[in-house]
């Protein structure tokens, strides 16, 4: 897959084949953002994370066998470079707090998902990057975050 320069390498983990078949509609029109894999379940995401080496992870909360709760923890301590955007269909701050205690960057709903993603994503791990490095940022995704 050929990704623009400059552009950010994501990997999409969600069971729902039409949600990834839309977003990468939505990421193929884009020059901020391309899908370069894809996952329809938790425990495939490990081996795209070596082989894919992405920006960001799309990470959907609900699957079938090894849902994103659980991987998530791990997967922030084996790629604390990486940006985890945790993309739901559950709704609710209470949910999105949950996600940012264990480790997700950003909570954006699924309801929400329109052609502005990849710009939306781009804006997000610019953010990131400034987190990762010590600053304190506040996402309009979520509460003040510092990562280190």
């Amino acid at each position: 897959m050929e990704v623009p320069e400059g552009a950010l390498r994501v990997v999409m983990v969600d069971d729902d084949l039409r949600i990834r078949t839309l977003t990468r509609m939505l990421f193929e029109r884009s020059t901020q953002a391309r899908i370069v894999a894809e996952a329809a379940d938790g425990d495939q995401v490990f081996d795209l994370l070596h082989t894919a080496e992405p920006d960001v992870v799309l990470l959907d909360l609900l699957m079938p066998r090894v849902d994103g709760r659980t991987v998530l923890p791990q997967l922030v301590r084996e790629a604390p470079e990486t940006m985890v955007l945790v993309l739901s269909a559950l709704s609710g701050i209470d949910e999105a707090d949950r996600t940012f205690a264990l480790g997700a960057f950003a909570y954006l709903e699924k309801s929400v998902v329109g052609p502005e993603l990849p710009d939306q994503i781009k804006e997000l791990h610019g953010l990131f990057q400034r987190a990762i490095a010590g600053e304190t940022v506040w996402s309009p995704a979520g509460p003040p975050r510092i990562r280190r």
